[in-house]
């Protein structure tokens, strides 16, 4: 008797062991990153030493009943959910997020409801820190070992002086002389105050335009075809198809004395459009019989930047905003 309550005993005790995986399974339902599980079993079997047989040699051992063998983690693909947080982070297909405790033992996870410590550190609920590949100048370098990833909280990036400016125009052809146009746009010093550069063209009986250029609403010089700079008004000539002759490069050098202490050496004005071969293509400046108008303006310069947030591309690359 004793050995069929045993026996009797293991398949509920087996059966109580799947109802518990299942359980599981459920409460863990809207955990994020859960793996769910299953479980399966195994026959037990009486010792095999001492067995006994009947008249045919068939074995009359009796089996002890069941057994669980193992669980299961199911690493299929779960739902991907939307969240309103920036830092948190799903994997779509094989792998792992790595992170690691304070004692430098590293874990992986599915998990990615990360968050931001008060260093600016990326950290998983239970404080674990999450590891990645740091960039140096945007760019991961390859080979290189997984840090802690840390976003830069509190830093100011410095202001980007304005070196380079584009106007994408046209000069309508069709104005009469004296005829006016401006063309403006915003441009950063070094301390990265913004400054309004404009450029005004003035209808010469001739055809051409006189091009003079100011800074804040101050006068400031041109340096024609890399010559020295000068007050003289630009002359813009162009040919009968509305292209320009004349001049080829063209620097704008504000008045030093009026930015306050801070500087911008000279804007380099893009005539022409450069080709991904590094040659030169189409211009910048037009004389066709269509209205007066700046289509496109660029420059190269920025006002100084705090982080704000992040952003997570799709192959995982972390972006400070």
């Amino acid at each position: 008797m004793p050995f069929s309550f045993s026996t009797a005993l293991s398949g509920l005790n087996a059966n109580s062991n799947a109802i518990g995986v299942a359980g599981n399974n459920i409460a863990n339902a809207n955990t994020t990153g859960f793996r769910s599980g299953s479980i399966t079993f195994s026959d037990v079997f009486a010792s095999a030493n001492g067995v006994r047989l009947n008249g045919g040699g068939s074995p009359l051992q009796i089996g002890n009943g069941v057994r669980t063998a193992a669980t299961h983690a199911n690493f299929a693909q779960g739902a991907i959910n939307e969240s309103n947080s920036s830092t948190s982070a799903a994997i779509q297909g094989n792998g792992f997020f790595i992170v690691q405790n304070a004692n430098g033992d590293q874990f992986y996870t599915r998990a990615g409801d990360f968050v931001l410590d008060t260093h600016g550190r990326l950290v998983s609920p239970n404080g674990e820190f999450v590891q990645g590949y740091a960039a140096v100048n945007g760019v991961v370098p390859p080979g290189g070992n997984t840090s802690t990833l840390q976003v830069p909280v509190g830093q100011t990036l410095p202001p980007i002086v304005t070196s380079n400016a584009t106007f994408r125009m046209n000069l309508n052809s069709t104005q009469p002389a004296s005829s006016q146009f401006h063309a403006t746009m915003q441009v950063y010093d070094s301390r990265g105050t913004a400054r309004t550069l404009e450029l005004t063209y003035v209808k010469q009986a001739s055809g051409a335009y006189e091009m003079t250029a100011t800074l804040d609403g101050v006068a400031a010089q041109a340096s024609v075809n890399g010559g020295a700079p000068s007050a003289t008004p630009v002359n813009f000539a162009f040919d009968p198809n509305g292209q320009p002759i004349s001049p080829m490069t063209l620097s704008i050098v504000p008045d030093q004395t009026q930015l306050g202490g801070a500087v911008l050496p000279s804007i380099n004005i893009n005539l022409r459009e450069t080709n991904p071969d590094g040659s030169l293509g189409n211009f910048n400046i037009t004389n066709y019989a269509s209205p007066s108008a700046v289509a496109v303006t660029e420059q190269d310069g920025a006002e100084p930047g705090t982080f704000n947030g992040l952003l997570v591309g799709g192959g995982g690359t972390i972006l400070a905003v």
